[in-house]
């Protein structure tokens, strides 16, 4: 029985190290890659880079 008992608390062990692991690893990966999608934070817009000229004149850009 305590050969057992022993094993069991030992299997436990290393299951949260291996959560605790899986968590850093998890954490690691997303800090390095960062997020998957290039989202503006709410209420920002892309600012038009090439309507100067438009703006000039008194047009509106013209999206293509």
């Amino acid at each position: 029985m305590q050969k057992q008992q022993l094993l069991e608390e030992k299997n436990k062990g290393l299951e949260f190290i291996n959560a605790l692991l899986s968590d850093h690893l998890s954490i690691a990966q997303r800090k390095h890659f960062g997020s998957s999608s290039e989202k503006y934070s709410d209420g920002y817009e892309q600012m038009n880079q090439f309507n100067e000229a438009e703006e000039a004149a008194g047009l509106d850009a013209v999206t293509i």
